[in-house]
C-alpha cells in the first residue's frame, strides 16, 4: 500500500474521514479525541462523524443520504466484543469489553482469564488500553 500511495498530490486529493461514533477514536478519552480531530481537520481532513456509510460502490462512498466520490476507498472499521460477553454477568466497558485485572483475570474470578478483543484491560495509570492487535499479542 505504500507503494501505490507514496506520492500522493494532496492539493488534488480530498480525504474523508467517515466515524459512526459522535468522536473519532472514541475508546479514548474524549481530549484526546478532540485532539486527534484537531490535528486531521489541521491537514485537510475533512472528519464526519455520527454518521455511517451504507454504501460502497466502484465510484464512490455513500454516508447516509450523501455520495462521496472516490477512487479509492480504505476501510479500517474497528472491532466489536462478542455479544455472548453481555450473558456473563460481569462488569463490561462501554464497547462491551469485560474489565479485567492486570493479570487478565476478571475480578473476584480468579479462575477465568479473558484477552485479546474480549478484554479491557488497563494501563498502569487506570486508562483502558486500545483493543489492537499489538495489544493482544502482548497479552500472550
Amino acid at each position: 500500500m505504500l507503494r501505490d500511495f507514496r506520492r500522493i498530490d494532496t492539493t488534488k486529493t480530498k480525504i474523508h474521514l467517515i466515524e459512526g461514533s459522535e468522536h473519532i477514536l472514541p475508546v479514548y478519552p474524549e481530549r484526546l479525541s478532540n485532539k486527534a480531530r484537531h490535528y486531521l481537520e489541521n491537514f485537510g481532513v475533512n472528519v464526519i462523524t455520527g454518521k455511517r456509510v451504507s454504501q460502497i460502490t466502484a465510484e464512490g462512498v455513500t454516508v447516509e443520504n450523501l455520495f462521496i466520490p472516490a477512487e479509492n476507498v480504505l476501510w479500517a472499521a474497528g472491532n466489536q466484543a462478542s455479544s455472548v460477553l453481555k450473558t456473563l454477568g460481569v462488569p463490561l466497558d462501554r464497547q462491551g469489553r469485560v474489565l479485567v485485572d492486570r493479570d487478565l483475570t476478571i475480578p473476584e474470578h480468579p479462575e477465568v482469564f479473558v484477552l485479546g478483543d474480549a478484554a479491557c484491560a488497563m494501563d498502569k495509570k487506570g486508562n483502558p488500553l486500545p483493543g489492537l492487535a499489538p495489544v493482544a499479542v502482548q497479552q500472550g
